[in-house]
């Protein structure tokens, strides 16, 4: 397999397919450069960490706005929060205790205890505008990673 494409879930016999679709490709562009007659494009570039956690992020609020008055159902403060907080640093940004509740979709009281479950667990500095420490930063990386 090339890292032209990056395989996410894949079955089994999918990923065997692409593989050998990787190999004639790879003998393909072998071929190609001995003779100068034509390139083939690299393929699509690989997305980073950052760009996951934003398509998450989004994923998410299309998810609860879809919802309406279950949204409930499909909530996960902490992990919304914590993804939020990735994001806005990815962009060199930060947010507000009161912009990272809104991104939980949870009421402010129930947002300043998850902020206070997150600070005891070390995965954010306390303040006006709380960050991401490294082990959480790391946790949401690797939790993109298989996304």
């Amino acid at each position: 397999m090339t890292a032209d494409i990056q395989l996410l879930r894949w079955p089994d016999r999918d990923r065997a397919d692409f593989a050998r679709l990787a190999d004639a490709l790879g003998r393909v562009r072998a071929i190609a450069a001995t003779r100068g007659e034509f390139t083939l494009p690299a393929g699509p570039a690989k997305v980073s960490d950052h760009e996951r956690a934003q398509l998450l992020r989004r994923h998410r609020a299309t998810r609860r706005a879809a919802a309406g008055a279950n949204a409930d159902l499909f909530a996960d403060p902490a992990w919304d929060m914590l993804l939020a907080l990735y994001v806005a640093a990815g962009e060199g940004r930060t947010l507000t205790r009161s912009e990272a509740v809104a991104e939980a979709g949870v009421t402010a009281a129930a947002g300043e205890r998850w902020i206070d479950v997150l600070v005891g667990r070390g995965l954010i500095e306390d303040g006006s505008r709380p960050t991401l420490t490294e082990a959480a930063a790391a946790l949401v990386a690797a939790s993109l990673s298989d996304f």
